[in-house]
C-alpha cells in the first residue's frame, strides 16, 4: 500500500484514515460504493463512486477524479491513493468508475462520467462538500474524459448542467485528438468504433472555446512523444480559441504511469502538489479582486467600504458559506435586489466572499451613506429612502430623474406628455426597477422583488420624482488634444442626452478652470466670452463625491474653491440630442497628472429647466447641487503618455465618464479628430450621441 497511516473499520464499512504523509494532515472517512446511476446495475460496480471526506468537512472544496486505463481497464478502487491524497489536504474527493470497453463503447464512458459528476453536483453537500466549488482531474484516458466532459456541452446538458458548474480542470498525461496516431487509429475498435467521423466528434479538441473554466494541463517528460505533443497542442488551441486561463506544467523524471501513481509517495510529490496549488486558486475567491469588485459594483454604498455595514447589514467577518453568500446575491432575502450572472459572475461572488471573510467582524455597524429622511419629508422620498434607493441615487433620486427624461418614450405615450403627465413613463420606470438586468445585463443595479417593493410604493416614489422635476441628462468631458511647442489644445464636448423632441437646457454657462501656471492662448466655440476670476462669476463649481451622511441638522455645503481664473462660454440653449464642441489652447506645462487635476471644478451650469423642489420644499437633499438651476461636473481625462503629447497629429479622445452616482453623466466612448478650422463645431446627431450610449450596455 502506498499510503502510510493507520485505519479503523467502522460499523457501516466506512474507513477512517489518519494521514501521516500529507502536508496538511486531515483524518477522513470514505463512503464507498455510492451508486450514481440508481436505475442501472452495471457489472463490476462500474456505476459506483467512492467519496473521501475530511473529518468535519462543511462546504469544503471538491475534487472529482477519473481513472485511466485506455478506456478498457482500471477502476476507482485502484485509484484510492488519489482520494486519500486530496482528502488529507482537506478536499472532499469523489473517485469514480465507469463502464469499459469492449463491453461498452463510446459514448458510454463519457455518459457515465457525466452522470457521476451530476451526482456529485447534486449530492456532495451531504458529504460536506460545496457543490459550487468542484475541480475535475483525471489521468490518461481519465484526462481525456475530463476534458471531453468540460468541452463538449452535450454530456453535462443531459443533466441540465454546463461547464460553468466546473470551476477548474486538471488533465494529466491525456489525449485530446482521438483521430490522431496513438489513439483511435492504433487502438481496438471496440472503444470508438471504426468510423473516423465518430473519432473527430469524440475529440475534446473540437469543442474548445474561450468560456471554459481555468485549465491546468500536466504531462511528463516520460510520456510518449505523441502524448506530449497533444498536451502542447491543446494549450495552443485553447489560447487560439480565446481562453485566457491555461497553464501547462511538465513533471520531470516520471513515466506515463508514475506521474500519477507516485502521487501519494510524499507531501511534496509534484503532480499532486501542482493540482492542489491550482485547486487553491480556482476553488477559492481572490480577496483583492473581491475588494476591487466591491467598490466598482458600489456594494460599499449600502454595506460600507470594509463591509462594516451602513444602510445594509455588516458583512465583514461573518461566517457565511460561499453557498449562503451566493444565494444572498442570486435569491436575496429582505430588500436587496437580485443579481444575474451577467452582472455578478460566480467567480466574482467567490472573490467577494473571500474579501469579506478576510475582514475582521465589527462590534457595531457603520452609519448609512445617507440617513433616513427627517420628519415632514414627502411620502415618495420617505419610501425611496426606506427601500435604500437614496444610498446610490441621493436623497433626490438625481440619476433616475435624468434617465427617465433621456430614455425612449414608452409605447403609446405621446412625446409631449412623456415625463409631464402624472402617469407618463411609469411602466418603463417599473421595468427598470423590477427587470433592470434585461436592458442592462452588465449593470450595477439588480432586479427588485415586486413582493418586497410593491408597485403601490413604487408609484409613490415615481410621483415624488415627477414632483421634484425630471432632470435633463447632460454630459461634459475634457480631452487632451495637440501639443505644439509650449501650447496644448484641449477639447471640451458638452451634450444633451435627452430623447428626440425632449427639453433643451437654457441659459447655459460653461466654465473651465485654468490650471496654475497656464495662460489662455485661444478658444473656439459659440458663446466664448473670455477669461475671468471664478470668484466673480457668481456660480459655484460642481463638487465631486458625496457629502457623507445626513445628521440631525442639515450639513453645510463645503466651501468651494473659488481661486484661479476660468474660461467662460455662455450658450442660449442646447437642444436634446445635441452636442457642442469647444477648444481651449493653453500655454504652459504639458498635460501631466498635476496639470490635468488643475481643471477640477470645471462645470456646466444651466438655469432652465430647474428642479421643481428646492431648499424650501426639501429639507433632505444633496447640497452639492446649486441653489438655483442645475449643473454637472466636467469629467477630466487621464494624462496621455509623454510620447503621445508631442505628436504633430494626435487623436483627441473623448473619454468615458467615471460613474458618479449622484450626477447623470455617463458619456459614450467616442473619438474623432479635432477640426483643422478655428470655427465653432456644433453638431446635432441622434445616432452618434444616443446610439453610442446604448452600445455601452451599462447602467
Amino acid at each position: 500500500m502506498r499510503w502510510t497511516g493507520r485505519y479503523l473499520v467502522g460499523a457501516l464499512g466506512v474507513w477512517l484514515w489518519a494521514s501521516a504523509a500529507a502536508a496538511q494532515s486531515h483524518t477522513f472517512t470514505v463512503a464507498r460504493d455510492v451508486d450514481y446511476v440508481p436505475q442501472a446495475d452495471y457489472p463490476g460496480g462500474k456505476d459506483r463512486l467512492d467519496v473521501y471526506i475530511p473529518q468535519g468537512a462543511k462546504n469544503a472544496p471538491v475534487i472529482v477524479s477519473i481513472h485511466g486505463g485506455l478506456l478498457m481497464a482500471g477502476d476507482r478502487r485502484e485509484d484510492a491513493f488519489v482520494g486519500q491524497r486530496f482528502a488529507a489536504a482537506g478536499y472532499v474527493t469523489a473517485v469514480i468508475s465507469y463502464r469499459l470497453s469492449p463491453q461498452a463503447s463510446h459514448p458510454a464512458h463519457i455518459e457515465d462520467t457525466a452522470a457521476a459528476f451530476a451526482w456529485v453536483k447534486r449530492n456532495i453537500r451531504q458529504h460536506g462538500g460545496d457543490p459550487d466549488r468542484i475541480l475535475v482531474t483525471g489521468h490518461s484516458a481519465g484526462a481525456y474524459l475530463a476534458m471531453l466532459l468540460v468541452a463538449d456541452p452535450r454530456w453535462l446538458a443531459a443533466h441540465t448542467l454546463s461547464s460553468r458548474d466546473i470551476k477548474g480542470l486538471a488533465p494529466v498525461s491525456g489525449f485530446y485528438w482521438v483521430d490522431k496516431p496513438g489513439v483511435a487509429p492504433d487502438r481496438p475498435k471496440s472503444v470508438w468504433g471504426p468510423d473516423a467521423k465518430v473519432w473527430v466528434d469524440a475529440s475534446p479538441s473540437r469543442y474548445l472555446r474561450a468560456d471554459l473554466p481555468p485549465i491546468l494541463i500536466l504531462d511528463t517528460d516520460g510520456d510518449e512523444a505523441w502524448r506530449q505533443q497533444q498536451a502542447a497542442d491543446l494549450a495552443a488551441a485553447l489560447r487560439t480559441a480565446g481562453h485566457t486561463d491555461v497553464t501547462t506544467h511538465k513533471v520531470p523524471g516520471r513515466t506515463h504511469m508514475s506521474v500519477w501513481t507516485k502521487m501519494n509517495d510524499d507531501p511534496s510529490e509534484e503532480t499532486s502538489s501542482q493540482i492542489l496549488r491550482f485547486a487553491r486558486r480556482v476553488l477559492a475567491g481572490n480577496a483583492e479582486a473581491g475588494k476591487t469588485f466591491w467598490q466598482g459594483q458600489m456594494c460599499n454604498f449600502c454595506h460600507g467600504s470594509a463591509g462594516e455595514g451602513g444602510w445594509g447589514p455588516d458583512l465583514a467577518g461573518r461566517a457565511l458559506t460561499l453557498a449562503q453568500f451566493t444565494r444572498a446575491i442570486r435569491e436575496p432575502w429582505g430588500l436587496m435586489p437580485a443579481y444575474t450572472d451577467t452582472q455578478v459572475s460566480d467567480q466574482s461572488i467567490a472573490d467577494l466572499h473571500a474579501f469579506l471573510t478576510s475582514l475582521p467582524g465589527v462590534g457595531k455597524p457603520g452609519p448609512p451613506r445617507w440617513r433616513h429622511t427627517p420628519p415632514g419629508a414627502p411620502e415618495g422620498q420617505r419610501l425611496q429612502s426606506a427601500f435604500g434607493c437614496s444610498q446610490c441615487h441621493s436623497p433626490e433620486l438625481l440619476v433616475p430623474r435624468a434617465w427617465l427624461l433621456s430614455t425612449d418614450r414608452p409605447g403609446g405615450v405621446p412625446d409631449d406628455q412623456f415625463g409631464v403627465s402624472k402617469d407618463a413613463g411609469f411602466p418603463y420606470f417599473a421595468r427598470m426597477v423590477y427587470d433592470h438586468s434585461r436592458k442592462y445585463p452588465k449593470g450595477t443595479m439588480g432586479n427588485f422583488s415586486r413582493e418586497r417593493l410593491p408597485e403601490s410604493a413604487l408609484r409613490e416614489i415615481y410621483q415624488f420624482m415627477l414632483d421634484a422635476g425630471l432632470r435633463v441628462r447632460m454630459v461634459g468631458a475634457l480631452a487632451v488634444g495637440m501639443r505644439q511647442g509650449d501650447n496644448t489644445t484641449y477639447t471640451l464636448t458638452v451634450g444633451n442626452l435627452g430623447r428626440p423632441n425632449g427639453p433643451a437646457v437654457e441659459d447655459v454657462t460653461i466654465f473651465v478652470r485654468i490650471p496654475a501656471g497656464a495662460t489662455v492662448v485661444s478658444a473656439t466655440g459659440a458663446g466664448y466670452t473670455g477669461v475671468r476670476p471664478l470668484a466673480k462669476l457668481g456660480l459655484q463649481p460642481a463638487l465631486q463625491g458625496a457629502l457623507g451622511t445626513f445628521a440631525s441638522a442639515l450639513p453645510e455645503r463645503p466651501a468651494p474653491d473659488l481661486t484661479r481664473d476660468v474660461a467662460v462660454w455662455r450658450v442660449r440653449r442646447i437642444a436634446a440630442v445635441e452636442k457642442q464642441v469647444y477648444t481651449l489652447t493653453l500655454a504652459g506645462a504639458p498635460p501631466t497628472a498635476e496639470v490635468i487635476q488643475g481643471f477640477a471644478g470645471s462645470t456646466v451650469h444651466w438655469a432652465k429647466p430647474a428642479p421643481k423642489m428646492g431648499a424650501g420644499q426639501l429639507a433632505y437633499r444633496d447640497l452639492r447641487l446649486p441653489e438655483a438651476g442645475d449643473h454637472l461636473r466636467i469629467a477630466l481625462p487621464a494624462p496621455p503618455p509623454q510620447a503621445a503629447a508631442t505628436q504633430a497629429q494626435p487623436r483627441a479622445e473623448v473619454p468615458r465618464f467615471q460613474y458618479d452616482p449622484s450626477f447623470p453623466q455617463p458619456l459614450p466612448e467616442q473619438s474623432g479628430r479635432r477640426s483643422s478650422t478655428a470655427s465653432s463645431s456644433i453638431t446635432r446627431t441622434t445616432s452618434g450621441l444616443r446610439g453610442a450610449v446604448r452600445r455601452t450596455g451599462t447602467s
